[in-house]
């Protein structure tokens, strides 16, 4: 019984941590096409690593993962994107809200999980 507790123990603890990792999605930046491009270049808004999805004036969409960043373009998986030339772009944030009901969700499923299994395990045992 106590190896049972340990072991469900173990799964919450682990189901938390994997749930605490964040939910992710695509979000719009709202800014006009300058505002846009001056923040590309002070690096507040796109950063390596990030994945992005930008659209041009040529209106040419491209999706990627960033690996760099300078003053004049944008780069990722093989791609050049000039920064004057992007009119838009979405970003891939973490989602702070989606994140905590995940984790009030597994939380509370694994919690009924134990108390149903604790349950059985306490009429098993007091069974004749």
């Amino acid at each position: 019984m106590k190896g049972l507790g340990r072991s469900l123990s173990k799964l919450l603890v682990l189901s938390l941590a994997a749930s605490a990792l964040g939910c992710t999605s695509m979000q719009q930046v709202e800014l006009p096409p300058e505002e846009l491009q001056a923040q590309i270049r002070q690096g507040t808004l796109i950063q390596p690593g990030d994945r992005v999805r930008l659209v041009t004036a040529d209106e040419q969409e491209y999706r990627f993962q960033v690996t760099s960043v300078d003053r004049q373009s944008i780069g990722g998986e093989g791609i050049r994107v000039p920064i004057d030339e992007v009119i838009a772009v979405r970003t891939r944030e973490l989602s702070t809200g989606k994140t905590a009901l995940l984790a009030a969700g597994t939380a509370g499923t694994i919690y009924l999980v134990i108390l149903s299994i604790s349950s059985a395990a306490i009429l098993a045992a007091a069974a004749p």
